[in-house]
C-alpha cells in the first residue's frame, strides 16, 4: 500500500533562493538526498537555521538494525554539503519520533521526541 507524503528511497531537501525582485521566480540553489539505506523510510521533520545560514535538519531514519532512529544533520548553506550528522537509536527495536528542534538561549540545539512503543 502506498503511503502519501513519504519517500521510501530517501529524502530530498531543497532550498530555494528567493530573488530580491518581488516578481522574480524562485530558483533551486541546491538539493540534498539522504538515504539511510535498504530502501527504508527516511523523513525530515524539523529544520532550523544557524547564524551563518547553515541548515540544521532533524527527522527519522530507518535502517536494517530495527526501528527508526532520530537523525540530525547540519548542511552547508552554500552547497548543501554535510558539515556534521548524528543518529540516535532507540535502546531496542522501538521507533524514535522527533517532535521539535530549536535553539536554547546559549546557542545549543534542543531536540525533542519520544520512543514509540515500550522500552524494557
Amino acid at each position: 500500500m502506498k503511503q502519501p507524503c513519504k519517500l521510501v528511497c530517501g529524502v530530498v531537501l531543497s532550498t530555494l533562493l528567493i530573488a530580491v525582485a518581488a516578481l522574480a521566480d524562485p530558483t533551486v540553489e541546491w538539493t540534498d538526498l539522504y538515504d539511510g539505506g535498504a530502501g527504508l523510510i527516511d523523513e525530515y521533520r524539523e529544520a532550523i537555521v544557524d547564524d551563518e545560514g547553515n541548515l540544521i535538519v532533524a527527522g527519522e531514519s530507518t535502517d536494517t538494525q530495527g526501528g527508526s532512529d532520530f537523525f540530525i544533520r547540519k548542511l552547508r548553506r552554500s552547497d548543501g554539503g554535510q558539515i556534521w550528522g548524528r543518529r540516535f537509536p532507540a535502546e531496542d527495536d522501538s521507533d524514535m519520533a522527533i517532535t521539535g528542534l530549536n535553539w536554547d538561549p546559549f546557542g545549543s540545539i534542543l531536540v525533542g521526541g519520544y520512543v514509540r512503543g515500550c522500552v524494557g
